[in-house]
């Protein structure tokens, strides 16, 4: 019997920034059930520990507003905006390559080559979610 195919969001490791993946449960159990959780009531900041960082990542229409309780902040939590750039890559891409080595980095699933002339079809196919990193090769 296959297992049931779920969004997680999962940490390598105690104190580790958490990222959401696709994961594949294995079959329950005879005691165990499979419970989805559609919504939390959960204040953003909240869901850090007391020196956390929140991350905003990705673009948003201008105005857009992010709403938070300034209380939160006051223990040491953080949050930030994140644009391309903002890694350091003789540390970045040394801690992806170790990832990717233990597995958690599955670059394969994310980055898919095109030919320069099927450009329209890599602009769909990210746009539709299907890939993520569309690769023109000239």
């Amino acid at each position: 019997m296959e297992g049931t195919r779920a969004i997680a969001a999962v940490t390598p490791e105690r104190g580790a920034p958490f990222a959401l993946t696709d994961i594949t449960l294995p079959p329950l159990r005879p005691d165990e059930i499979l419970v989805r959780v559609r919504a939390a009531g959960i204040c953003r900041l909240m869901a850090l520990t007391s020196e956390g960082s929140l991350a905003l990542i990705g673009t948003a229409p201008a105005g857009t507003t992010f709403e938070a309780d300034l209380m939160q902040l006051l223990i040491g939590r953080k949050v930030r905006g994140l644009v391309e750039g903002d890694a350091v890559p003789q540390t970045f891409l040394p801690m992806l390559m170790r990832q990717w080595r233990r597995g958690r980095f599955p670059v394969e699933q994310l980055v898919k080559t095109y030919p320069f002339d099927q450009i329209q079809q890599a602009a769909d196919d990210m746009n539709a979610g299907r890939i993520v990193k569309p690769v023109l090769v000239m």
